[in-house]
């Protein structure tokens, strides 16, 4: 599973924290796409399991901090487009940052102040990718 991160001991209440979810039939080629594919869970049974193992985890923790986990489907045709446009590899990296580019399209931030200019979308500077599906701990971070 892939994450979008910012720092979760400065949340805010109100932050969304997109995880990367990814369907059964796509998962072969979202395999081969990617170049840590190799990386992955060879059968999406256990990735799934994984995942949800670890989303479980999280929500407690992310709760306290008024942050709401999402799942993110991730289309692989989109994710492949997407990067090309950004001209990325679709890597960890990218795929994060493709997360939280599809949590900020359906997931707009509060204005706190209405007459004050936005310089953020969704604040997406503190950004890090963790790929839990290696057994990393996710960090305490959105």
């Amino acid at each position: 599973m892939k994450t979008c991160k910012g720092h979760a001991d400065t949340a805010q209440p109100g932050l969304v924290m997109g995880c990367a979810w990814y369907n059964a039939d796509q998962w072969n080629r979202l395999r081969e796409i990617c170049p840590d594919g190799h990386d992955f869970e060879p059968v999406h049974a256990v990735w799934l399991a994984t995942a949800r193992k670890r989303m479980a985890q999280l929500a407690p923790h992310a709760a306290r901090r008024g942050i709401h986990l999402v799942r993110v489907i991730v289309d692989v045709d989109e994710l492949t487009a997407w990067c090309a446009i950004q001209n990325l590899q679709p890597d960890a990296a990218a795929r994060a940052v493709f997360v939280c580019h599809k949590v900020s399209e359906r997931t707009p931030a509060p204005h706190p102040e209405p007459n004050r200019p936005r310089t953020d979308t969704f604040n997406m500077a503190p950004m890090v990718a963790e790929n839990w599906s290696s057994g990393g701990h996710p960090r305490t971070a959105l």
